[in-house]
């Protein structure tokens, strides 16, 4: 499934240049890929919101006025630390049978019983190589281990066909935090004297 993006090519790159077209409710991007080697353009930031809030990976119809006209996925996106408004986004040109790097959000599948449940996320989304019309809008994440007690490892995330995720199978994702660790038996003077 494609998203069709309507950008235009940029002639200016300097600071002040880059803050105007924000004002102006455009985004500074650049595609990269075989095709381009950092072809700078700007697309409508309401429009990438939009991308962003409801499938960030999915493949976009990259269409640059008088120019060309390409697929590509979302990069890398740059946002200001306090507002979270995007500075500048990076597109990657992509062809249908070769696979790319895209990172994947997790989403954990907790069940009313899991509430008690107090986790910390290490990866909020992993990073993983596929075709481009395999890429998953979201890892879906089974607990069970956190239900265990133990720690949720790449290796225990299912992935769908085809997905291969690029960190190592030991690596931690999840921790749990409220799993009550056994004490030591105290041992009193008197058997310590003794």
């Amino acid at each position: 499934m494609f998203v069709k993006l309507q950008a235009e090519p940029r002639s200016t790159f300097t600071k002040s240049a880059k803050s105007e077209l924000r004002k102006a409710g455009r985004v500074p991007a650049v595609v990269y890929g075989k095709k381009f080697s950092g072809t700078p353009i700007t697309v409508n930031e309401k429009e990438v919101q939009q991308i962003l809030s409801t499938r960030p990976n999915t493949l976009i119809e990259l269409e640059v006025q008088g120019e060309f006209r390409d697929t590509a996925v979302i990069r890398e996106i740059q946002r200001d630390s306090f507002s979270r408004r995007i500075l500048s986004l990076a597109f990657h040109q992509v062809t249908r049978n070769e696979p790319v790097r895209v990172s994947v959000p997790l989403e954990l599948m907790v069940t009313p019983e899991d509430k008690e449940l107090e986790v910390q996320f290490l990866h909020y989304e992993l990073e993983v190589m596929c075709l481009p019309d395999q890429i998953p809008a979201v890892l879906q994440v089974d607990p069970e281990p956190l239900r265990q007690g133990r720690a949720l490892l790449v290796e225990d995330i299912q992935m769908p066909e085809g997905v291969k995720t690029l960190l190592p199978p030991e690596e931690v994702v999840v921790t749990i935090l409220n799993v009550a660790v056994p004490q030591a038996p105290v041992e009193s003077e008197e058997e310590v004297t003794a």
